[in-house]
């Protein structure tokens, strides 16, 4: 099977078989789980069947290869594979890879999308926002669902309303405060 990397360097992908994803310079995630804001990106290397993934790589078309048997299930994920030939309509309020002015991320569809085949798609809960990957520029293998981009968060997800010396993710970037009051930050 074949999946491209765009210029982004991130695609969801989804096939009808079973899959070994540990040789071909690509980095696979499954997204297990949604908790306090946070989507939580989880690494593999084979996959079984119809499991939606997320891709990162650098641009480019890649082989992956189909493996005989089938390779246990990822203990969660919320991402739907798309693996019949014409397409599926994901449901409104799903979630589509995509680049707008915020960043590359997860972003609410608001009205019927047709995903093509050998694509994803995220579901979330119906009161979930929309989802800004901060994965790939800040070391951090997470995404921020963020309700406005000024907000502050620590290392575990928590909203802070004013940063002490630490590293905090701010504006979707990590930062690093240097001083007690949180007014001299760092981006990195």
């Amino acid at each position: 099977m074949g999946a491209q990397i765009g210029s982004l360097g991130w695609s969801t992908f989804g096939c009808k078989y079973p899959l070994d994803l540990s040789a071909n310079g690509l980095t696979a995630y499954v997204i297990s789980s949604h908790v306090n804001g946070y989507v939580k990106l989880t690494e593999v290397t084979s996959v079984p069947a119809s499991t939606g993934l997320l891709l990162q790589g650098e641009q480019g078309i890649y082989t992956l290869p189909i493996v005989n048997g089938n390779p246990a299930v990822p203990a969660s994920n919320l991402l739907t594979a798309v693996t019949n030939a014409a397409g599926t309509p994901a449901p409104t309020g799903s979630y589509v890879l995509a680049n707008k002015a915020s960043g590359v991320g997860f972003y609410s569809i608001q009205q019927d999308v047709v995903i093509p085949a050998g694509k994803a798609y995220l579901t979330l809960p119906a009161n979930s926002r929309e989802v800004i990957m901060i994965g790939e520029a800040t070391g951090i293998s997470e995404m921020l669902m963020n309700e406005e981009n000024k907000a502050v968060y620590n290392l575990n997800g928590q909203r802070i309303a004013v940063p002490r010396k630490g590293i905090y993710i701010i504006n979707g970037k990590k930062t690093v405060v240097r001083s007690a009051e949180g007014d001299a930050y760092q981006g990195k």
